[in-house]
């Protein structure tokens, strides 16, 4: 009698299963705001998951989703995805307000002296916005003509403003990933910020922004009354965006996190190596690890950054024990790397200097594998920054 119970509420589970999971999918479309309204005929129809990419008919990047969805979120139709989805495009334009899972966001016609884009939470679960930057020019850094800083630091005219890190010059590829603690109550919406005092015609931009969801506390309650305590999870929350943000989330205090197991970064306005990167950065970069991942692996294609020793551009050739004026203090950490040099094997912490060019670092400490990128104020002609290859085994 027992088997025949179990095997009554998995044959239920597995019925229910496939219609929760389409209307799931149905509602990670829409905003919790939007879902009212919606016709029958769409309720019909399986769209994909709203984090699913697409490529429009113009090359860039859109979003799967069913056409009503689409044109409702005021989006444009280019291309088709799935099998009953479009490829749409939901740009937002330079003063407005975007609740969407996902919100394209791009250079207006006319190039305005500011240009602010809203982003208020999709749902009370949102905890992080990731901003992929698929085109990304404005006017390169400028040295600083007034303060105290009178040609020793460089600063962004035209530049981007989100939250404490500023932007400019040519960033296209790059991502970033900003807090918004809506479940804290800290944060009512994001701001990104487009100053842009020259109007410099140079100035293109086209980011996707994602809003991500952390899993609520209340993910976990039962669904089958008559299965309590067997351990089946509610399924409406099994096939919620939130989880499906799950693989995206980066850890927290990372600004930019890379879940691939091989792949190359490199720093703000690299700009193919001519640099400059920007003054009084400071972030954290994050590589997923896995169960079983022992180590990774950096080669340094390039890197130039100020040395103010006579050594070899390691430790204390970078960041000095004791604050001193006028002393640099840019450097990229590696907490627990291993060097192969002409001196033997190494065992720096802080990276500086141009001799690292070419050399490869061991990166097998315990814990998250993740590294920190800091400029101070000062600016000089070694701020040219760095192209990394990474590789996880």
């Amino acid at each position: 009698m027992a088997l025949i119970y179990q095997f009554g509420i998995i044959l239920v589970a597995l019925v229910v299963l496939d219609t929760v999971k389409s209307f799931a999918d149905l509602d990670d479309d829409l905003s919790p705001s939007n879902r009212t309204g919606r016709r029958l005929g769409d309720r019909l129809k399986k769209p994909s998951m709203n984090l699913n990419n697409c490529e429009t008919q113009t090359g860039h990047t859109g979003s799967c989703m069913t056409r009503f969805t689409c044109m409702r979120n005021g989006g444009t139709v280019s291309g088709f995805c799935g099998t009953y989805g479009v490829c749409c495009e939901t740009n937002v334009q330079c003063g407005k307000t975007s609740k969407l899972k996902r919100t394209l966001i791009q250079t207006p016609t006319t190039i305005p002296t500011k240009c602010t884009y809203v982003f208020e939470p999709y749902s009370p679960n949102v905890c992080q916005i990731k901003i992929e930057m698929e085109e990304f020019r404005l006017q390169q850094p400028q040295s600083v003509t007034t303060g105290a800083n009178v040609g020793d630091s460089v600063e962004c005219n035209d530049r981007l403003e989100i939250n404490d890190i500023t932007l400019c010059g040519n960033n296209d590829g790059q991502h970033l990933y900003v807090p918004f603690d809506v479940a804290g109550g800290t944060d009512a919406n994001v701001n990104l910020i487009f100053n842009l005092p020259s109007r410099d015609p140079i100035s293109r931009w086209r980011l996707i922004v994602t809003q991500l969801e952390c899993p609520s506390a209340a993910s976990r309650k039962g669904l089958l009354p008559f299965a309590k305590n067997t351990g089946f999870q509610d399924l409406r929350n099994i096939f919620s965006s939130q989880n499906n943000d799950l693989p995206l989330l980066a850890p927290r205090g990372c600004s930019q996190y890379f879940t691939e197991r091989t792949g190359t970064f490199e720093s703000f306005n690299y700009n193919g190596g001519a640099g400059p990167y920007m003054s009084n950065l400071n972030y954290a970069i994050c590589f997923q690890r896995q169960v079983g991942d022992s180590a990774i692996e950096f080669t340094f294609t390039d890197f130039g950054l100020p040395n103010e020793g006579v050594n070899n551009g390691y430790d204390a050739d970078c960041h000095s024990l004791i604050p001193t004026t006028g002393r640099s203090d840019d450097y990229l950490l590696i907490p627990g790397a291993v060097v192969t040099s002409t001196l033997g094997a190494l065992q720096p912490t802080y990276f500086c200097g141009t001799s690292s060019k070419g050399t490869k670092a061991i990166y097998a400490a315990a814990g998250p594998f993740v590294i920190y990128f800091n400029s101070d104020e000062y600016s000089s002609p070694q701020d040219l920054g760095f192209k990394i290859t990474f590789n996880i085994a």
